[in-house]
């Protein structure tokens, strides 16, 4: 019982050392840089959507893409084509905000590249950022399927995954790198994520509900090739509080080590 009682107080004062997160500055920081470079981050997110929606519906039909009645090859290409644009559009923003590092190590840092660049470095790490993907939205799906908590606390748990692939050049252990980062700050983090979430719902509602059923469903293509510009503004911001929030998570937690590391080597 004591022993108990003695991890349960340890919990507690390792809990009340931790540093203040400012939740509340990363995503004011997130919306002001978002707000300065808003046509270049929200192309770099746009512009492999679209593609990869005019390249899916050529293959199948605009209109059997938005009615996502083509069977499970159809199915499989659409789940294809966000994973490979999210990837893409998500590696290309966190370069863009905060460039990447020139070792794993973490401690020096390039200057942000511009577009196009940000793009080529996206490609290079295309295919372990996709796959981090799917382990993200699989995690999510499952948080899902059990109940709205556990979904709630994934997003906290693997905020920063993808920030992780860009900057570090990680590959699946960018989902542990994400978790030990986290680690004492996943519930503001989830809330502020599920706040920033719900512009997606909220797009997705009004494309489905208005744009699509009632002034696109004569003309596929239009609502198809609209339906990234719909998604593009809140898909961007949150993967720009992304990068913010890990440059501050990393700030909180590797500087210590990196203060040790160097009081050793005086």
């Amino acid at each position: 019982m004591a022993d108990g009682t003695q991890t349960a107080e340890t919990a507690r004062t390792a809990h009340a050392a931790l540093p203040p997160l400012g939740v509340a500055a990363v995503l004011n920081d997130s919306l002001e840089q978002y707000a300065a470079a808003f046509v270049p981050l929200t192309a770099a997110v746009l512009v492999p959507d679209a593609i990869g929606s005019a390249l899916t519906g050529a293959v199948f039909g605009a209109r059997t893409v938005l009615m996502a009645d083509y069977g499970a090859w159809g199915v499989a290409a659409t789940l294809t084509h966000y994973l490979i644009a999210g990837a893409v559009g998500g590696i290309a923003v966190v370069l863009m905000v905060h460039g990447p590092d020139r070792d794993t190590g973490g401690r020096t840092h390039t200057a942000p590249p511009g577009l196009l660049a940000a793009w080529g470095g996206a490609l290079v790490l295309l295919p372990r950022a996709a796959l981090v993907s799917a382990a993200m939205t699989v995690a999510l799906l499952l948080g899902f399927a059990l109940a709205v908590i556990p979904a709630f606390w994934v997003l906290g748990l693997l905020a920063v995954a993808i920030p992780a692939v860009a900057v570090e050049r990680r590959g699946w252990d960018a989902l542990a790198r994400s978790a030990a980062l986290t680690k004492g700050y996943r519930w503001p983090v989830a809330l502020v994520s599920s706040i920033l979430f719900l512009p997606l719902v909220v797009a997705g509602f009004l494309f489905e509900q208005l744009l699509f059923r009632m002034v696109l469903r004569w003309e596929p293509w239009a609502a198809l090739m609209l339906e990234p510009l719909v998604y593009a503004a809140p898909a961007t911001l949150s993967i720009v509080f992304a990068a913010r929030l890990y440059r501050r998570l990393r700030a909180l937690c590797d500087a210590p080590a990196d203060a040790e590391i160097a009081a050793v080597f005086a």
